[in-house]
């Protein structure tokens, strides 16, 4: 090591691409698991409401498919609407509990990091200069 440090031929430089590539690649795999295990995690929330819910006052109507953007990306997840018999209306309990604003596409969760990204951005610099009299 040392003679390859003393030497003054220039050694060669490893390019980074394929590495950089590989991390890219990587990191893709890694959100796009994040994603789907954010999936499996509500849809399991999902099946624990079915199971807890009361089926009298609310009747199953459907599953259908429904697709989130979070600080992961998009996740798609599966979701049970129910009829509630009490008050003649549709109703979809996995919402409710995360929190996912009805007709939108946006998480709550986003929307507060988003917000809280533009405050950090949006301080005011100081651009106060001293002046020695």
């Amino acid at each position: 090591i040392i003679a390859l440090l003393t030497n003054k031929e220039e050694l060669p430089v490893p390019t980074l691409s394929p590495i950089r590539e590989t991390f890219d690649d990587f990191v893709a795999k890694m959100k796009a698991s994040s994603r789907d295990d954010a999936a499996r995690c509500l849809e399991l929330t999902d099946d624990e409401i079915y199971f807890r819910i009361d089926h009298r006052r609310f009747r199953l109507v459907r599953k259908d498919g429904r697709t989130v953007l979070t600080t992961l990306g998009d996740v798609s997840l599966r979701r049970r609407h129910y009829f509630d018999e009490s008050f003649g209306s549709y109703v979809h309990p996995l919402g409710l509990v995360i929190e996912i604003p009805k007709y939108s596409r946006y998480s709550n969760e986003l929307r507060v990091r988003t917000l809280e990204l533009s405050e950090e951005t949006a301080k005011p610099y100081s651009f106060e200069r001293k002046i020695d009299v």
